[in-house]
């Protein structure tokens, strides 16, 4: 990302200020997608007065640039005297300008840099050293007034469609289109998972315009998920993810959350320390997670004075009976149309609103709806993950009480997620069902969680050969869960 800093006189700038031109024209310019770009008024004020974000800067044919100009409210004659003897001019539109309110004068700039020179049109800044730091850091606390989160607008669906396909796609397996249109959909993103409540787009603007857009999940228990996130290419490296950091948390925060997740891919070095910066900590590592040679971070904040916060305590399960394997049925339960045990469907229903408060949060009947909506969906999807289509078995004592229930939902790039569903914390039982249902399907990867109440489960599943990968703090309200993954080749 190019920084750029601009001579202009005093009249033209203040007219940008205040919003009365909203061009300037310019014989010689950058092509490199400047978007940023530092205004520095000629004598008598001498000095670096604020910053300008370009919607775009066009070079164009001087009839063109005319033409264009003009709808942005140049003259037409004025554009053809600045342009008069050449063939070709640039016309920068201006998005949005930001007037500091102290200017910084040429005698600090040389004191930050030693070799600044005022340019006679424009010139480039090193976006590492010490000058373009403290300019960025000035434009960074006039933007964070103006910066807004707003819901997409249709218009846009393209946009975000090849920004998350470019930059997500290039990071994840199985990112394909289906992705994003279960991202736009609020149908599909309605029953997509049984823990959100639903999942809004927003984008990021400045004034009118545009700069990038997040994916917003508004978690039962009091967590929004956040992700993807992404900014178009010309407001990348501009301080600009902090500020969005910000104003995702007051939005939690006002709409009663009570932390903050997100994940990011370990190839992203500098998107997890602005994570970082912005106060979110790393607490689990996914192995090979969304992809075979891939790692991911999975990041999370705690929101201070949110009147939904949490504790981090947790009930500890009753101490199942750990009996022979013998005394548990392992049964798959299959929703189709043709042969539908209702009777059956009732009683799995009842102890999944029973016990989910122990292991994730309060299941209400709706909830479990979504569960066997998407036993349908594997029906007749099959394994396809664009369907989220799930699968449901239980582990049933000789006496026919419902011990565990297990829900497997098949997620991108051949990965299986496992929701463990026990009122008594027993080892044999997720034992016994996993062990069927991995002869059953052929994934590259399980992975869960499970609450830190149930830890003689949890050592089953380290015997299995699950890893430890972190621990998340109360991510559903029932205190901290252990995040746990099985990947094929290990």
């Amino acid at each position: 990302m190019d920084i750029v800093i601009l001579s202009i006189f005093s009249r033209h700038a203040a007219d940008i200020y205040e919003g009365k031109k909203r061009a300037e024209l310019r014989k010689s310019f950058t092509s490199s997608g400047v978007s940023m770009v530092f205004l520095y008024e000629t004598n008598p004020i001498g000095a670096v007065t604020g910053v300008v974000f370009l919607s775009s800067a066009s070079k164009l044919p001087v009839k063109d640039a005319v033409v264009r100009a003009e709808k942005l409210g140049v003259p037409p004659e004025r554009a053809s005297s600045y342009f008069e003897g050449r063939s070709e001019g640039w016309v920068l539109e201006i998005g949005h300008a930001f007037q500091f309110k102290k200017s910084i004068s040429l005698k600090d700039l040389q004191n930050l840099n030693h070799y600044f020179r005022v340019p006679q049109v424009f010139a480039y800044l090193d976006r590492f050293e010490g000058l373009s730091q403290f300019l960025l850091s000035k434009a960074t606390i006039q933007i964070s007034k103006y910066l807004k989160l707003i819901s997409i607008h249709r218009r846009e669906h393209d946009e975000f469609r090849e920004l998350v396909m470019d930059t997500v796609g290039s990071s994840y397996e199985g990112i394909d289109d289906g992705f994003v249109s279960e991202i736009l959909s609020p149908s599909q993103s309605k029953d997509a998972d049984f823990s959100s409540e639903r999942k809004e787009v927003k984008a990021f603007v400045i004034g009118k315009l545009r700069v990038g857009y997040t994916v917003l999940t508004l978690k039962r228990h009091g967590a929004i998920k956040t992700g993807p996130t992404v900014f178009l290419p010309a407001f990348r490296g501009l301080g600009l993810g902090l500020i969005a950091r910000q104003k995702i948390e007051s939005y939690a925060k006002r709409a009663g959350f009570h932390s903050i997740y997100c994940t990011c891919p370990d190839s992203r070095p500098s998107v997890v320390a602005y994570l970082a910066t912005s106060g979110m900590t790393i607490c689990a590592i996914l192995k090979n997670h969304l992809g075979s040679d891939r790692n991911e971070y999975v990041l999370v904040k705690q929101l201070e004075g949110s009147s939904s916060l949490r504790t981090n305590s947790f009930k500890m399960a009753k101490a199942g009976n750990t009996k022979d394997r013998k005394n548990l049925e392992i049964i798959e339960f299959k929703n189709n149309a043709g042969n539908l045990d209702e009777k059956l469907q009732a009683r799995i229903e009842k102890f999944l609103v029973r016990v989910s408060e122990l292991c994730y949060f309060k299941l209400g009947k709706s909830d479990v709806v979504r569960v066997f909506n998407g036993l349908r969906n594997h029906e007749k999807f099959g394994e396809e993950p664009n369907s989220k289509s799930k699968r449901l078995f239980f582990a049933r004592a000789r006496n026919g009480q419902i011990i565990g229930v297990a829900v497997f939902t098949h997620k991108r790039s051949s990965m299986v997620k496992i929701n463990w569903f026990s009122e008594t914390d027993n080892p044999i039982c997720l034992t016994a069902v996993f062990e069927t249902v991995r002869v059953l399907t052929k994934s590259r990867r399980y992975y869960t969680t499970i609450g830190m109440g149930f830890p003689r489960t949890l050592l089953a599943l380290v015997e299995l050969g699950f890893g430890f990968e972190g621990r998340l703090p109360n991510p559903f309200g029932a205190g901290d869960h252990a995040c746990l993954g099985l990947n094929a080749q290990d």
